[in-house]
This record gives C-alpha cells, sequence and structure tokens, in this order.
C-alpha cells in the first residue's frame, strides 16, 4: 500500500467530554466525538481505536491520505537518542560511514562505501531492541555500540560492545563475536566514542561522563551528574586532550556545549545557543581541533550543523549543504572512517 504523501507532526490530545482533538503546533484543526474519531482514524502500536482516555494526551503521527477525509496514525517519532543519521554523501574522501540499516527489527548496522556510493550489510544477526551510537576504533578494524532495550520500557539497559568490522566475513557472523566491555547492572551506557589515539572509549553512564579502555578494564568517571547537568554525545578532541558533550538534562537539549579535560578538569560551558537544538545526532571536532560541529535535524526531515568555535569566541554558523558537502563535514564524525579525511 503506497504512503500517503503529505505529512504533519500532529497531537492528539483526549478530552474531559469524550472528544479528541487533533493539534497543528499550538493550532486546533479539528475535534470528533471519540465513537466518530474511531470510525476515522486507524492506529498502529501502543493505541487502540475508540479508547477512552479522559485527560490524557498522547503524540502520534498523522498522515493526511485526503485532507477532508481520512486520517490514518502511526506511533510517536522514536526519542531524539535513536535518530539515525543519514548515510555521508559519496562525493568527498573515500572511506566508510557506519549506520542503521532501514526498515529492519532487530536493528542491524549497515557500512555505506562513500568511494563506490554502495551500501553493505554489516549485521544480520544483532538482536539489540535499540542501538543508540556506534564508532569506530582509530585503525577501523573494530566498532564500539551501545545496545539494549527499548527506551519506553525504561529498563535502562544499555552496555558497550565492541565488533569486528569484517564480522559479516566471519563463519560465526557478528553477534557471537560481540565483546561486552561495560557491565554495571545499575547503569545505563550510551554514547561511545573512541580516542583517537585508541586508548580510551569515553560514553555516558547514566548522564555522567565515564572513559574505560577497549578491553574493559580501569573504567572511571570524569565528570558526575548534576542538577540540570546530563551528558550527551561525548566526543573526543583530535589530539585527545579533551572530550566535547552536549548538556540533554532530563531528556531535554539545554543548548549548552560543553568541554571538558582527558583527567576530569576544566569542565566548562563553551557555547549555550540561543536556540533549541532538536534531535541532536551527534558531536564532532574539526582535524585542527579549533571548531566543534553539532549535527541535528531542527524538527523537520532537513539536515543542519551548527559549527562552535572551541575557544567560546565568535558566534554560532548554522551551515547547510552544499557547504557541509565542500568542508567534507561528515569526516569530522565517529560514525565515519577514517575520521578526518581529507
Amino acid at each position: 500500500k503506497s504512503k500517503p504523501p503529505l505529512e504533519y507532526y500532529l497531537m492528539v490530545e483526549w478530552l474531559d467530554t469524550g472528544e479528541a482533538a487533533v493539534w497543528i503546533g499550538d493550532q486546533e484543526i479539528a475535534r470528533f466525538p471519540v465513537h466518530d474519531f474511531a470510525h476515522r482514524v486507524v492506529f498502529w502500536g501502543h493505541l487502540e481505536a475508540g479508547d477512552e482516555m479522559s485527560g490524557y494526551l498522547d503524540e502520534v503521527r498523522l498522515t493526511f491520505a485526503d485532507p477532508n477525509e481520512t486520517f490514518v496514525a502511526a506511533p510517536a517519532p522514536p526519542a531524539a537518542a535513536e535518530k539515525q543519521p543519514t548515510p555521508a554523501p559519496s562525493n568527498g574522501p573515500p572511506g566508510k560511514f557506519v549506520f542503521d540499516c532501514s526498515d529492519t527489527q532487530p536493528p542491524q548496522l549497515c557500512i555505506l562505501d562513500t568511494a563506490t556510493d554502495q551500501i553493505t550489510p554489516l549485521t544480520h544477526d544483532l538482536e539489540f531492541e535499540s542501538i543508540f551510537s556506534v564508532a569506530w576504533s582509530p585503525d577501523g578494524r573494530q566498532l564500539v555500540l551501545d545496545g539494549g532495550s527499548l527506551p519506553e520500557t525504561e529498563r535502562n539497559d544499555h552496555r558497550l560492545y565492541l565488533l569486528n568490522a569484517e564480522c559479516a566475513t566471519l563463519p560465526q557472523g557478528c553477534r557471537a563475536g560481540l565483546k561486552q566491555i561495560t557491565n554495571d547492572p545499575d547503569s545505563n551506557d550510551v554514547w561511545a566514542d573512541w580516542s583517537p589515539d585508541g586508548e580510551w572509549i569515553a560514553f555516558h553512564r547514566s548522564c555522567s561522563l565515564w572513559v574505560v579502555r577497549p578491553d574493559g578494564s580501569d573504567a572511571k568517571m570524569l565528570l558526575d551528574q548534576a542538577e540540570n547537568l546530563c551528558v550527551g554525545w561525548p566526543a573526543w578532541s583530535p589530539d585527545n586532550q579533551r572530550i566535547a558533550f552536549f548538556n540533554v538534562s532530563d531528556g531535554v537539549v539545554r543548548n549548552e556545549l560543553w568541554l571538558i579535560n582527558r583527567d576530569g578538569g576544566d569542565a566548562h560551558i563553551a557555547h549555550a545557543l540561543d536556540r533549541q537544538a532538536d534531535y541532536p545526532w551527534a558531536v564532532g571536532w574539526s582535524p585542527d581541533g579549533g571548531q566543534i560541529s553539532l549535527w541535528y535535524s531542527p524538527g523537520s526531515t532537513d539536515e543542519n550543523h551548527v559549527l562552535l568555535n572551541t575557544d567560546g569566541s565568535g558566534e554560532p554558523e548554522i551551515v547547510r549543504q552544499p557547504v557541509i558537502d565542500k568542508h567534507h563535514l561528515w569526516t569530522w564524525f565517529s560514525r565515519f572512517w577514517p575520521h578526518w579525511a581529507k
């Protein structure tokens, strides 16, 4: 069945009056009695048609098959942590870009060869319900990923695993060769990034910033969580001396880019953006360490980068295509190997 062409991100509010109100942003566009709404809408997922949910507010994606007739509702968009960047263009340095394969459950990983524009499945047998992040090792021989349950289960059981980058060619497959490197039963470990020297992996652990050796040893906390502070998308500087991260306290992007030394010292806000950076996907350093790019989606299907000077000077610069292609900004991120290729 073909997908209707027009999509709008809407909100459905179940009213105490027994009606359902449909909103686009702050504008109410329709209201139906629950019994009529049940006939006009087909629900997939956790809501069922005709549910009487007085006072309950839920978000769904509704597609207009015909603005004057039928609505079709799908589950809410995934949490920001699950949203994945699209593959890098092929008109830049040759390399490999790793991303979530489309339409695979449970999620699997694919590789885009930027020299040939060919996409090849890397895995087919992973059994994680969700994977938030994946990053290359500096030598391109391994990947670090976080795997665990879906966010809505609230199990918070993601752990870090190493994956052989050539596992697709191995007889035993990829899952058999996974090596778990974090195992704290009371933590949620996500958003891992490998240091350029290969010595450490930085990651978010239950809102704190941690590092661990690739063999799972010497795990230590660099920055503890605090009120209104939660580490998101940590990224190593090219000289291995600093880590940048975005503040995602309470699941809200607070528009603060932080820097911290590799020993945990001098943690500070480098930039506080004056606009909402919806759906951040990654933080990446420029090859010379002078700038940081925040890769994000501004609440739509468009992808943008915000360039920030690491010394705190100047104003944030929003860049889009073709500037992204011209400067090969995707090579700044750990999903691309070799990192910072020219």
